[in-house]
């Protein structure tokens, strides 16, 4: 995962990550939570711009957001169920 690199290249110390899916209305995704185990620290500047320049084209593409706080990076991506269900041909 991009996030987890990043932090791992440009933040000191341990890093905790925290997935989970589902769906909600008509959309189904993933959210990932790359945080800084050291909650007194927050994210550089230059962290949270890197991730949101970098994570803007899977952004774009697949629909979602991040979101920075504190000492974590957010990472949701979601997809509406109908574009996903695969088509079953019909025989006439």
């Amino acid at each position: 995962m991009l996030a987890v690199s990043l932090l791992l290249e440009l933040e000191a110390g341990q890093i905790c990550v925290r997935t989970r899916c589902g769906t909600a209305g008509n959309r189904r995704g993933i959210v990932a939570v790359v945080a800084l185990l050291d909650r007194g620290c927050a994210l550089s500047t230059d962290t949270t711009h890197q991730a949101v320049e970098r994570l803007a084209g899977r952004i774009q593409a697949y629909g979602g957001a991040v979101h920075r706080r504190s000492n974590r990076l957010r990472l949701a991506v979601y997809d509406s169920i109908s574009s996903v269900r695969p088509q079953i041909p019909t025989s006439a």
